[in-house]
């Protein structure tokens, strides 16, 4: 099985290539496993934050709380991310031995470095955006407002420094056909077969 973790800032475009590098079967995406992470913490949650952050049958109400840590409260984003991100990184070690049959895996996530992930991985893809593009696509994508993308990104490692340790690059700074392109030539010499 080869591992090929891809990661970036909000809004570069890294779950983009990853759906053009493999079938969403081979993917982990780490922000699906982050909200089932966020909901095994809802007690740890609760008690530190405050209630109303989940609906009276547990489910997680993601705006609700995305709003009141990244957008009213940015400094709690530290003491918000010491709760969830030890079950995160559980979770993505879980998923990736579950499909341990599998020819390749890609773990898709803005933290693989910031949580050690990267040492599941055998290569590492950095999508690069120039950042008032990705802003944009991160509002776009979530409604949040300006300032929660900002606040996230104080509390993740620097884009550039997420392209220096990866292996490759993928620069998100044009149009679709050109993105494409890049991923193709990276499958090519990652050897992967074509989606």
């Amino acid at each position: 099985m080869i591992v090929i973790g891809i990661t970036g800032i909000p809004g570069s475009g890294k779950s983009t290539v990853a759906s053009l590098l493999v079938p969403s079967r081979n993917i982990v995406d780490m922000d699906r496993l982050g909200k089932t992470a966020t909901v095994m913490s809802r007690h740890d949650i609760e008690a530190t934050f405050g209630k109303g952050f989940f609906d009276r049958d547990g489910n997680l109400i993601p705006r609700k709380l995305g709003h009141f840590i990244f957008v009213k409260h940015p400094e709690l984003i530290p003491k918000f991310n010491s709760i969830v991100h030890p079950k995160l990184k559980d979770l993505v070690i879980e998923a990736v031995q579950r499909k341990s049959g599998d020819e390749i895996v890609v773990v898709d996530g803005a933290l693989l470095f910031e949580l050690g992930l990267d040492s599941l991985c055998d290569k590492i893809v950095a999508v690069k955006a120039p950042l008032e593009e990705a802003m944009r696509r991160f509002v776009a994508r979530t409604d949040y407002p300006e300032s929660a993308f900002w606040n996230m990104l104080q509390h993740q490692l620097p884009q550039e420094e997420k392209v220096r340790r990866a292996n490759f690059v993928i620069y998100n700074d044009s149009d679709a056909e050109n993105l494409k392109q890049q991923v193709e030539n990276l499958r090519k010499i990652l050897v992967l077969p074509s989606n």
